[in-house]
């Protein structure tokens, strides 16, 4: 999951869990770093391991539900291409 976390924005994606379950609930969760995540200011590689690894059970809880992310969390850049083998 944290592989496929790298292809989300973290502030749409913070606000969607919160409309699941709820300001409190999320902010309980992410502690300190609730507010950069929410705001944008903090990057995936920025979070403590224990905050990476309890955001990524509450997306893939919410994915395996049957809750769908909605499309502003998913970046919009494309990877990069790979050379092609010569």
């Amino acid at each position: 999951m944290a592989a496929l976390m790298e292809n989300y924005d973290l502030a749409s994606t913070v606000e969607w869990l919160i409309g699941l379950h709820g300001y409190g609930t999320v902010r309980g969760i992410l502690g300190d770093c609730f507010d950069g995540l929410r705001s944008g200011r903090t990057d995936w590689d920025e979070v403590d391991p224990e905050v990476r690894e309890a955001l990524s059970q509450m997306i893939e809880g919410a994915i395996l539900a049957g809750m769908e992310p909605p499309p502003q969390a998913r970046r919009t850049e494309e990877p990069p291409e790979e050379p092609e083998p010569t």
